[in-house]
């Protein structure tokens, strides 16, 4: 299961909201993800804040809070176990063992879900009370200068006095370390290598599929035939995270692929969605912290380039590549691309995605997805 947070790294920005609870305003303060353009927050952050448990299970994220579970369907807007099911404007996404809602529908979540209201609006300025020029007159009349302490400003005049031997050096002199350069391109031959990200393994399993097939062994199945075609028809190398079924930390596999000296990390998991029309590939891509606003996105621009092969190899109609921040590299500095091969959850992809051959044609549409990305694809041509 993608289980995603598109590396979501935790987002620069955040946004504070408040809500009514039992009559009381309750202030959350949310990272933000975005999602082709959409700002995100962590169920897991609105759980923390509320007191409440965030449990992920059979495609679904299940939410409790005071003795009451509601479920929301990963990728999906369907919610349950509120007052009635209601609709979502955007759909949930399933993130690295949590799940994102859009910011937009957290108010309206905890509304339907728990009855939360919303805080009053703060009292207009012009409402306030100001005493009119005769009482202000009446009351500066009655002061007499020598009650006014001069003790407060004696006080406020040495600390002044102080403050003015302390040396504040502009920003821009300030020693603060420089952070490592995002790369810009992925390279090419000996300058490119990729690591494989089998999604799983060990005592994670991810989704099983209906008919009882595991996720972490076709992630590990699909990895091992794309590094292989990959140096056989390219030249190009790879590493994989974890090579048999062990259990492997976001810490360790983003260590594993550094040590590597990988330029590029490609993860690969099954997707599990209820929505009846949730079938085939989904992309997601990550860009690094330090170049969040820069340009050019090399793990996008790569996965592009796959979702174009895989359009070819599945006959699928195309889809769009999502940028989102992906767990498995949140606290490093490496493009990163997260491939559902497609959807567990449905039998109809669980059965062709138990196929040797099927998983074959993935991990070959995916090998010329990262050719043409690093430009090796027209180099074998010309070589041949």
């Amino acid at each position: 299961m993608t289980l995603l947070l598109c590396c979501f790294i935790a987002a620069g920005q955040e946004q504070s909201i408040a809500v009514l609870r039992h009559g009381v305003t309750t202030p959350l303060t949310l990272p933000e993800y975005s999602s082709q353009g959409t700002p995100y927050a962590s169920m897991k952050d609105l759980a923390r804040q509320l007191g409440a448990s965030l449990r992920i299970e059979d495609a679904k994220a299940h939410f409790q809070l005071e003795g009451k579970e509601v479920t929301l369907g990963l990728n999906d807007t369907g919610v349950d176990g509120g007052t009635s099911p209601f609709q979502l404007e955007n759909p949930v996404l399933a993130y690295e063992g949590d799940a994102l809602i859009a910011m937009a529908d957290v108010v309206p979540f905890l509304r339907n879900s728990f009855s939360f209201g919303t805080p009053d609006a703060p009292p207009e300025r012009s409402a306030l009370s100001l005493p009119d020029d005769a009482s202000m007159e009446d009351e500066l009349e009655s002061t007499s200068l020598d009650t006014i302490e001069t003790e407060p400003l004696l006080e406020m005049e040495a600390e002044l006095s102080e403050l003015e031997s302390i040396e504040i050096r502009p920003r821009e002199e300030q020693e603060t370390p420089a952070p490592t350069p995002a790369p810009t391109s992925l390279g090419s031959g000996n300058n490119f290598l990729l690591a494989i990200d089998p999604g799983h393994g060990g005592e994670d399993g991810g989704v099983l599929g209906p008919n009882g097939l595991q996720e972490k062994t076709l992630c590990l199945d699909v990895a091992r035939h794309l590094s292989r075609i990959l140096q056989e028809e390219y030249g190009i190398r790879s590493i994989l995270t974890r090579e048999e079924d062990e259990t492997v930390s976001a810490a360790v596999r983003q260590k594993r692929a550094s040590k590597g000296a990988a330029t590029l990390l490609l993860s690969i998991h099954g997707g599990a969605s209820t929505a009846p029309a949730a079938r085939g590939y989904q992309l997601f891509a990550h860009q690094p912290r330090q170049s969040l606003s820069m340009d050019p996105k090399p793990a996008l621009d790569a996965a592009k380039q796959l979702a174009s092969a895989l359009d070819g190899a599945t006959q699928q109609a195309p889809r769009p590549v999502r940028e989102i921040p992906l767990l498995v590299m949140r606290d490093g500095n490496l493009p990163c691309i997260l491939v559902e091969l497609g959807n567990l959850a449905h039998p109809d992809d669980e059965a062709q995605l138990s196929s040797s051959g099927h998983q074959q044609r993935l991990a070959a549409a995916l090998a010329r997805g990262i050719a043409t990305a690093t430009g090796a694809q027209a180099a074998t041509r010309n070589a041949s």
